[in-house]
């Protein structure tokens, strides 16, 4: 793995390990993570700047770039965060307002169309 989260990827393989992924699985999870440290490198961002935004961007890059693979894991990915923050490389995120009910629509609507794109 190169790019930024390279020097994270022996915690985060740990971490997949504790929460009982296969090796094949975490293989694939580090692969992913491997390409999501790329695509930070490439926009000029740093592992500090990684957070579930961002992998939510990541995802959707993906899909544009016609990859449409099952394998993508969101849940992996987010893990990666999850690594970050309780290493203190990324700050915890701040929790969200609470929603209206026409956000909770929107948001549904807007999981909807890009699950469709996939």
């Amino acid at each position: 793995m190169r790019g930024p989260l390279a020097p994270f990827a022996e915690a985060y393989r740990l971490e997949l390990k504790a929460r009982g992924y296969t090796a094949r699985s975490a293989v694939n999870e580090l692969r992913q993570v491997g390409r999501l440290s790329a695509w930070l490198a490439a926009s000029g961002m740093t592992a500090a700047d990684l957070s579930v935004e961002r992998v939510e961007e990541f995802l959707v890059v993906q899909r544009a770039q016609g990859r449409h693979r099952a394998s993508w894991s969101r849940p992996g990915l987010v893990c990666m965060v999850e690594v970050l923050r309780s290493l203190g490389v990324v700050e915890a995120e701040q929790p969200r307002r609470a929603a209206s009910a026409e956000d909770l629509l929107l948001e549904s609507f807007e999981r909807y169309l890009l699950s469709s794109v996939a």
